[in-house]
């Protein structure tokens, strides 16, 4: 296993991670701060020396790993919304990596809340930033679930926060080599990667 494929997996993982929270709170379903936690210190980590830095352990990554497996296998009609987040959050980051401007803005918005990092204001603040910045994209994830849960300002503004973290390991996903061809002609080695890096997550 190269470093490179190592990193791609784990951010692979992070994004399959944060396109599930997105869609269990969508629905209004449980999320965990065991799952959530991670994902929210990765928006904070933007000038890691090494992958593990952003996320800290990968067994934090457990229900990402699962969840990448099984896309990179024969994901099931349960799976689709998961699946399409993870496009989308993909698609997103490539838009975002031409967008110098926003990137910057992006940049200088989440080093300014570092002294907020367990801060209670913390998701209605990123939710803010997301408005100002990833919403301006021209192209936006369109989140589907239960209309009583999307309007609720705090589930609405939960679900901005994990679409950001997802963006951010999108990023770390490019930066380590990750590409979308991977996903087709390389789900072999990479559902290998995963059983490796997390035991116990695909069985």
């Amino acid at each position: 296993m190269t470093v490179a494929l190592r990193d791609q997996c784990i951010a692979f993982a992070a994004i399959c991670q944060a396109a599930s929270l997105v869609n269990r709170s969508a629905h209004g379903l449980a999320t965990s701060s065991r799952e959530a936690d991670p994902l929210i210190k990765s928006i904070f980590a933007t000038h890691p020396d090494t992958i593990d830095d952003v996320y800290g352990s990968v067994t934090n990554l457990r229900c990402g790993a699962t969840l990448a497996h099984d896309l990179l296998s024969q994901p099931t009609a349960e799976l689709a919304p998961v699946l399409k987040y993870v496009m989308a959050l993909l698609d997103i980051e490539a838009r975002l990596r031409r967008r110098s401007d926003i990137t910057h803005a992006l940049r200088e918005g989440i080093e300014s809340m570092q002294r907020m990092e367990n801060d209670e204001s913390l998701y209605p603040q990123f939710s803010a930033l997301y408005q100002r910045t990833i919403s301006t994209l021209d192209r936006r994830v369109h989140v589907t679930g239960s209309p009583e849960f999307l309007q609720r300002p705090e589930i609405a503004a939960k679900i901005r926060v994990f679409l950001l973290a997802g963006i951010r390991s999108a990023w770390l996903w490019h930066q380590s080599g990750g590409r979308r061809w991977h996903l087709l002609l390389r789900r072999s080695t990479m559902r290998n990667t995963l059983k490796t890096l997390v035991p116990g997550s695909t069985d």
